[in-house]
């Protein structure tokens, strides 16, 4: 089987045909103006996702996260990449029927898995728990965690598409959340100004752990963790207002009083953390720990869908315009600046000066040293 990645879809002239296989992301069955039944799918691999449309209900049967063989046209909507199928040239790859080596090879190739160490994010995840000097909000990410592994939170996705859809990402984006938001929480608490920081550093971490988990109530996952669509409760309920009934009950558990300023903050924080009711949240940030967090959260989701989409493009290259660019032009900068924008040849002037300063500061660094050794003494 010949494999075609999205990547070089994406390059092809338009009208150019070929043959692949690719993963089906997503599935319905549409009809046209003149009441003709069409398929609408969004197929994908480990480098992104594509639209595409079989124009006729195809003799084959095949659902979402199978792998399908195809052969297809390279076209354009509005600007936007899109393949359209033969209806009688695809078929389902039965994965269970391949030699080990055929199926580790197809798996490998259409399989989005994060590259960050799942270990490593793991123990950042405990030792930042352990962290956690608030009895109550330990006890409650410690609970969390212990309910919700088991259901997946290493392996499962973090959405659909667009950000961390892969193996392990909802672990990946957990993490980059907490340190998004201690990376302002610690900035604030360096400003001159700010001695006394009246920001609650555990309330950030409790919110930012469990911000997402209820995903995986909201979402179906295939067996490798990928998300292949929303649960009735996803539909109908959502990540959001579920977390509430999840630190009710984890509360419950605990014998928390889920009236306290404590419990409530955190209720807040996971309501709000979409920022606006257009986007989900039912009530805005309205303390600084709320407003970290749902900026921490935006944050890690955009650099996260930028940095995956400048991955499928060569050095000094733009994208064309696609539903995981939010339909605009993504550019990948040179690693090596234009030597214009490169820091200018120092000066000997400026050399002898910066040696003056160092000096200095190590005269006070190491009388710095000197009183504490005496004060320890």
């Amino acid at each position: 089987m010949d494999f075609v990645s999205t990547k070089q879809i994406k390059t092809f002239p338009v009208n150019e045909e070929f043959t692949g296989y690719l993963r089906v992301v997503s599935l319905r069955t549409k009809e046209t103006s003149s009441g003709k039944k069409y398929l609408d799918m969004i197929l994908g691999d480990k480098y992104g996702n594509i639209p595409t449309k079989i124009w006729e209900l195809p003799f084959a049967t095949f659902g979402e996260s199978d792998v399908i063989e195809f052969t297809a046209v390279y076209d354009t909507y509005h600007d936007m990449p899109q393949l359209a199928i033969q209806p009688n040239m695809v078929q389902k790859i039965e994965l269970d029927k391949l030699s080990e080596d055929d199926r580790k090879e197809v798996i490998a190739n259409i399989m989005p898995v994060a590259t960050c160490s799942k270990n490593d994010l793991q123990k950042y995840l405990h030792d930042t728990i352990l962290g956690v000097q608030d009895s109550e909000y330990k006890a409650i990410c410690i609970a969390a965690l212990k309910k919700y592994h088991p259901k997946g939170f290493s392996t499962a996705a973090a959405a659909l598409m667009y950000h961390d859809a892969c193996v392990s990402g909802l672990l990946v984006h957990t993490v980059k959340v907490i340190q998004y938001a201690l990376a302002i929480f610690s900035s604030e608490c360096q400003m001159p100004l700010n001695k006394n920081v009246p920001i609650n550093r555990d309330l950030l971490i409790t919110g930012a752990l469990l911000h997402d988990l209820l995903k995986l109530e909201e979402y179906k996952f295939d067996e490798y963790g990928i998300a292949t669509g929303h649960t009735m409760f996803g539909n109908l309920v959502g990540h959001l207002p579920g977390t509430l009934a999840l630190v009710r009950d984890l509360c419950e558990e605990l014998k928390f009083d889920t009236k306290s300023e404590k419990i409530v903050l955190l209720m807040h924080l996971l309501l709000s953390h979409h920022g606006k009711p257009e986007q989900g949240s039912p009530v805005e940030p309205l303390c600084a720990e709320a407003v970290i967090l749902h900026m921490a959260d935006d944050m890690a989701a955009k650099v996260s869908n930028i940095l995956s989409i400048e991955e499928t493009l060569e050095e000094g290259e733009f994208t064309e315009k696609t539903f995981e660019s939010g339909k605009r032009y993504i550019y990948r900068p040179h690693t090596v600046l234009p030597s214009a924008r490169l820091a200018k040849p120092e000066t000997k002037e400026q050399n002898k000066s910066e040696e003056t300063t160092n000096a200095k500061e190590n005269v006070v660094a190491s009388t710095t040293e000197e009183t504490v050794d005496e004060q320890s003494k």
